[in-house]
């Protein structure tokens, strides 16, 4: 690859991600002007479970620390979005509950997503969208190798 490559390449990669989240708040703006997107996805994380989701759980699935996720946690509990609730069987486990205001935001949010994914499929051939696939995937490749890099080096 040569050097004009290279800034193509990263002008493109920086481009996509800066677009897709300025995109993504703005989608959301009228349901969620005062969450931040790591908020969204844990809202959206927190739906998807069907209010079954312990916080070890949780933390695993978005990629985080236990620590960053009860702040998480306590910030949506305090704007409305998230209710903890004992378990019925075991006190000792807290599950987090999605409120009817987390559920209108998450409906909102995949919307979005669901838009964006049809909008670029519908101008691409199967050949061009599994030559996509295959692409995004590598890239998504690269950046779990990273992770886990960054966990090996500092030990967790």
């Amino acid at each position: 690859m040569d050097m004009d490559q290279r800034e193509q390449l990263n002008q493109r990669l920086v481009g996509l991600f800066n677009r897709l989240l300025q995109q993504e708040e703005q989608a959301l703006a009228p349901v969620a002007r005062d969450l931040s997107l790591r908020e969204i996805h844990c809202i959206e994380q927190v739906c998807a479970a069907g209010g079954m989701s312990t916080m070890g759980e949780l933390a695993e699935r978005l990629g985080i620390t236990l620590g960053t996720l009860t702040v998480s946690v306590n910030r949506l509990e305090f704007k409305g979005y998230v209710r903890r609730r004992r378990d019925t069987r075991d006190r000792r486990i807290v599950r987090l509950m999605p409120t009817d205001k987390a559920v209108a935001t998450d409906r909102l949010h995949q919307a979005f997503h669901r838009g964006m994914v049809d909008d670029i499929s519908r101008h691409l051939s199967e050949a061009e969208l599994e030559r996509l696939l295959d692409m995004l995937g590598s890239i998504e490749r690269y950046f779990q190798r990273r992770a886990g890099e960054q966990e090996h080096k500092h030990g967790c």
